[in-house]
């Protein structure tokens, strides 16, 4: 009776030996894993997988500097010397979280005397490592043909898009060189993110934008159209300077009398459209509208309280929409 439990004590100690040690039933040379524990099943496969992202998470904080060796030579070839110098090329910070990281299966369950539950997560490097060098293909090829077409764009919005869009496809680029890099044991190269930066910047500073806002008596809304441009990083005409771009803004307003309850009430409706223009290349980039209506004792009152609500629908929703456009 001793031995058969004794046998039974082993069987269930090996069937649940991946808690203390996941490789001893997972190739580490073919396989990643993670273990988790949590109060229910779904929590500890959460936790698994917020495991395994954390073990990339230790290694994709990279900054990449390059070499440069210097060999001098006297005028009859004679080797004279060497010289080094390092210099920043790059700096990629990857967040690796368990929502977007890719091949993760959840590939054991179990429940401990306590009722703890425990997961392991597994990755598999090969798969996932060719997913990852199908991703930089694609982003390599959208990088070449966006760095072809950027000269011509120069001093446009849509230059100042791309830019954005290649900033961002470069430090995924890097992303999935850092991933692949992990997963396979490859030494494949990051792009030179500093330069995606340089493009940026000129692209930016080409373009001189004009706010022109109607409609608005106390100033409020072309102050903050403006601050959102230049919080971005454009150039804004003082008048001075002959704009690439146009951002006009209308604003209509009615005044109207309440009814019924709110018949003592005056009201102030508004329709207000933004429209940005790209003026070197004669493009519309975006056109917004927002309408609202706001009650007070007089016009007055109510159009100031109108213009605040205004200008919150102004940070909800167009400062994000040029955020998106024209940053990364």
């Amino acid at each position: 009776m001793a031995a058969l439990l004794l046998v039974g004590l082993l069987a269930s100690c090996s069937s649940t030996g991946w808690i203390s040690d996941p490789y001893k039933s997972y190739d580490e040379s073919r396989y990643i894993c993670a273990v988790g524990k949590g109060s229910t099943e779904e929590a500890a496969d959460l936790a698994a997988r917020k495991e395994l992202s954390m073990l990339f998470g230790m290694v994709v904080q990279a900054t990449v500097s390059r070499t440069v060796i210097d060999t001098s030579m006297d005028k009859n070839g004679t080797h004279v010397g060497d010289s080094y110098s390092e210099f920043f090329s790059s700096n990629t910070s990857v967040s690796v979280n368990a929502d977007n990281l890719y091949g993760v299966q959840i590939a054991k369950r179990t429940v401990q005397k306590d009722g703890t539950c425990v997961s392991l997560a597994v990755m598999e490097r090969k798969a996932t490592s060719e997913y990852y060098l199908a991703r930089l293909q694609a982003d390599g090829e959208e990088l070449d043909a966006l760095k072809a077409a950027q000269p011509s764009k120069i001093g446009t919005l849509r230059g100042v898009a791309d830019a954005a869009t290649m900033v961002r496809k470069a430090n995924d680029y890097n992303t999935s060189v850092v991933m692949c890099n992990y997963i396979s044991g490859s030494d494949l190269p990051f792009v030179n993110i500093a330069g995606f930066y340089e493009f940026y910047r000129q692209a930016r500073l080409a373009v001189t934008l004009n706010v022109s806002v109607s409609g608005d008596p106390s100033g409020a809304v072309r102050s903050a159209v403006t601050k959102i441009f230049t919080d971005a990083g454009f150039a804004v005409s003082n008048g001075t300077v002959d704009p690439t771009a146009q951002v006009s803004v209308t604003i209509v307003w009615r005044e109207t009398a309440g009814t019924g309850v709110a018949s003592s009430f005056t009201f102030a409706d508004y329709n207000a459209d933004f429209s940005v223009m790209d003026l070197a290349a004669d493009e519309s980039i975006l056109v917004e509208s927002y309408k609202g209506k706001e009650g007070h004792q007089n016009f007055d009152s109510a159009q100031a309280r109108a213009v605040n609500v205004l200008l919150g629908q102004i940070e909800e929703s167009f400062r994000p929409a040029i955020e998106e456009a024209f940053t990364y």
